[in-house]
């Protein structure tokens, strides 16, 4: 049969990278085929001497050189091809226009942190170079559903425009990879976390006293970075993150914070916490609220004086009839009370 329509090369050659019904080699291959065309980024892999334990092999813990990018590698790497990303759409050729927009985004932010170290420790000049930064901490699934820590760098201002959210599209263009480690590989007492934010503290401490200085039309431009807050999935945010920012307090302050290695970290800076959209609305209450709300107008009658069942029959018709019109797509394929709401009664 003939071909119709539109043949991409490209995503045709990366569709044949697979072997076998099984699809053996498919990552091994499509890694080859990143390097081999140059699609890969020019950004250096650091490493920290860190503390793991073995997931194999009868366990035990021991200590390697384990992998991470430092935003001050990521800093330098894309500030050098021009700098769109951090810049919030401008270029390091744009002067005028970024350090007008950093200017703006922390004269707002004084009123809301006035404390923020960057309002004591740099000048005007400096907050106009200066880049704001959230850390993201976040467990995803890995081989077997196995829980992998996802840590990430995240500007505030995003490649997109300031007047735009930073959080819309893929990860991969609203985030940078800091580190990735299996839950398996997780040391007693937190030290395998604590050891990479450890690390990432330096880096970022260092990144907001010193900067970054690279070259722009033969004059050296420096920039900097500020830590403005660490947001993520509930577990990180109560439990791992505040001990990077209790980590960073310690290096600023040169002071040890009291209880660094208890279970539950300082926090001597609380408001450094931001709610993550997602983990809070979408995957907490929100679920709780939206399911509430569907069975309270169902009671009330909204759909029709039948039975529960078919009142939420004709509410899922319903749901279903408005995501068809407004271009929407819901992978819930029942209103059920057990399945669906996770009724008992």
């Amino acid at each position: 049969m003939p071909r119709t329509g539109v043949v991409d090369a490209g995503l045709e050659r990366i569709g044949n990278l697979a072997t076998g019904k099984d699809f053996h080699n498919a990552a091994r291959n499509l890694h080859n085929y990143l390097h081999s065309t140059g699609k890969t980024f020019p950004v250096c892999i650091s490493s920290t001497r860190l503390t793991i334990r073995r997931p194999k092999r009868g366990g035990g813990e021991f200590s390697t050189n384990y992998p991470l990018i430092y935003l001050s590698s990521w800093m330098r790497s894309i500030l050098e091809l021009g700098g769109e990303f951090l810049l919030g759409g401008w270029n390091t050729e744009q002067p005028e226009a970024y350090t007008a927009m950093f200017a703006r985004f922390w004269e707002r932010y004084e009123a809301v942190n006035p404390e923020h170290p960057l309002f004591f420790a740099k000048t005007w000049e400096q907050r106009r170079h200066c880049i704001p930064v959230a850390v993201h901490g976040d467990e995803g699934r890995g081989l077997g559903k196995h829980p992998v820590l996802v840590e990430s760098y995240q500007p505030l201002l995003p490649w997109s425009g300031e007047d735009k959210l930073n959080m819309v599209g893929h990860s991969y263009t609203t985030r940078l990879l800091a580190c990735i480690l299996p839950s398996q590989c997780y040391a007693k007492h937190d030290k395998s976390v604590d050891g990479l934010h450890k690390a990432i503290s330096k880096d970022l401490t260092t990144l907001f006293e010193r900067g970054i200085t690279v070259e722009v039309n033969q004059q050296a431009k420096t920039f900097y970075a500020a830590v403005v807050g660490a947001k993520g999935y509930a577990t990180s945010v109560r439990e791992t993150l505040p001990r990077l920012i209790d980590r960073m307090v310690e290096r600023r302050t040169d002071k040890p914070v009291a209880n660094m290695d208890k279970p539950n970290p300082s926090m001597e800076k609380p408001e450094m916490i931001q709610p993550d959209l997602m983990h809070c609305y979408n995957l907490g209450f929100g679920k709780d609220l939206a399911a509430s709300g569907v069975i309270v107008v169902t009671e009330a009658g909204f759909f029709g004086a039948d039975n529960i069942s078919q009142q939420l029959d004709e509410a899922f018709a319903g749901f279903m009839s408005w995501c068809a019109q407004h271009g929407h797509t819901s992978t819930i394929k029942e209103f059920d009370l057990k399945k669906t709401f996770k009724m008992t009664s």
